[in-house]
């Protein structure tokens, strides 16, 4: 089931971050998203032999198990909304409609713009 899902999560959402990433941010910014998305892949996957090694020592039907995958259920739902409320399409639109679509002063960008 692991191997199914990274070659699900390979083929569909994964790649995104990064072309998402890249398209939106500069440079310094792109490192730093970068370096966070790293940190927090090695916090998830340093948890991951505790939580198979409760599984497996106490059983299936520990209710601590079941919350946890309930949180990471909730976890995968909040990011669900965050897709939804703050990004935006960017397929085929240049980096300065980008840069505006972004802009905390869109007025004045929007004028100077053209």
């Amino acid at each position: 089931m692991l191997v199914l899902f990274i070659m699900v999560f390979e083929f569909t959402s994964g790649p995104i971050t990064w072309l998402y990433m890249s398209e939106i941010m500069q440079d310094k910014a792109t490192s730093f998203a970068s370096a966070m998305n790293w940190a927090i892949v090695v916090i998830i996957s340093g948890t991951i032999p505790y939580l198979v090694r409760s599984i497996t020592e106490e059983g299936t039907h520990n209710n601590r198990v079941g919350y946890v995958f309930i949180a990471c259920g909730a976890f995968s739902f909040v990011g669900l909304i965050f897709i939804f409320v703050f990004m935006k399409e960017t397929k085929g639109k240049k980096k300065q409609d980008i840069e505006w679509m972004y802009s905390s002063n869109k007025e004045f960008q929007g004028k100077n713009a053209v």
